[in-house]
């Protein structure tokens, strides 16, 4: 196939180095992309060690869809290297050369997907970490997709908050499904059954807190409230993943049910204290939430830390996997 030269990304001074991805040939600022990423920095002794002509012409342009984060060739798509696409490469070059920086907005939501999966891939923290910013404020990010790139790439910070939106539901949709892919679907379709099953269990059990037996008549009402709760829990589709959360649910229910079961404000009191100490039911739903967030964490190799480390480098200015 003939290479075409991009018109746009030609930058033909005396730092300009011609790369090549798919058919296209550009000009960029090289060693100003070594600056900001550690691979590229690796990549360039290793090129210049190897062949002293290498980026200096068309004829002699760097393949950066056959290459390694080391520098040596590989087959474009391999299992070595994941394909690079034109596309991608533009949008990255469009951040790099700082095209839109008077405006962020004019970047699209598929423009901050290539800078972050290259930004990622490439170790450039920079983009990254303007990829991850932009993203949260750009409209259409919905919740599948948020988890699903931050399972690829990596930000820890997404985990939590989109798989519990997700896992509120009673059902997953068929085009999360499809974003999602089938491991993270499994585990968000398991946290939503055994979070059903918990609930469905505490209908026909018996209340997890006790009223205060010297008010006999409370001690009455409190069994048959607990179970309009528990009903009413059944049906509520958001996660209840905090404690203060189901006890602000459980006080909606009492103060709607004030006039059919009218326990005293002492004894409701009581009941709350004795929920809070010793009821295992508040930390029960984030239970299940944690380990299937383990899980997750787990089968995509994330640490056992929170928070985005972006800017942060090991010895070696290598980019650990929790960024």
């Amino acid at each position: 196939m003939k290479e075409e030269t991009s018109e746009d990304f030609y930058f033909t001074d005396e730092e300009g180095w011609f790369v090549q991805v798919e058919e296209q040939v550009y000009c960029v600022p090289m060693e100003a992309f070594a600056r900001r990423s550690a691979t590229f920095e690796k990549f360039l002794v290793v090129r210049l060690f190897h062949d002293a002509l290498a980026g200096t012409c068309e004829e002699h342009s760097i393949r950066l869809d056959q290459l390694d984060p080391s520098g040596q060739d590989v087959v474009a798509g391999s299992s070595e290297y994941p394909c690079i696409t034109k596309r991608e490469f533009e949008s990255l070059l469009t951040y790099m050369v700082g095209k839109h920086w008077s405006d962020p907005s004019l970047y699209s939501l598929q423009d901050l997907e290539d800078i972050l999966r290259l930004g990622t891939l490439w170790c450039i923290p920079e983009a990254r970490w303007f990829a991850v910013r932009e993203l949260e404020h750009t409209n259409g990010f919905e919740n599948a997709k948020r988890l699903s790139l931050a399972c690829k790439y990596n930000v820890s910070d997404w985990i939590k908050p989109s798989f519990i939106s997700l896992a509120k539901h009673h059902i997953l949709a068929s085009e999360d499904i499809a974003v999602l892919g089938t491991a993270l679907s499994t585990l968000i379709i398991q946290c939503q059954k055994e979070r059903s099953q918990f609930r469905a269990s505490l209908v026909t059990a018996n209340p997890p807190a006790q009223c205060d037996t010297s008010h006999e008549r409370c001690s009455d009402i409190w069994p048959q409230l607990w179970q309009v709760i528990a009903l009413k829990l059944l049906v509520f589709k958001q996660c209840i993943y905090w404690e203060d959360d189901l006890l602000s649910f459980v006080d909606a229910v009492y103060k709607e049910q004030q006039h059919r079961f009218p326990l005293c404000s002492d004894c409701y009191g009581g009941i709350k204290d004795d929920l809070h100490y010793n009821g295992g039911i508040l930390l029960q739903e984030a239970s299940i939430i944690d380990t299937m967030l383990c899980c997750v964490h787990e089968h995509f190799g994330f640490p056992e830390a929170d928070g985005d480390k972006a800017d942060e480098e090991d010895e070696e200015g290598l980019i650990p996997k929790d960024w």
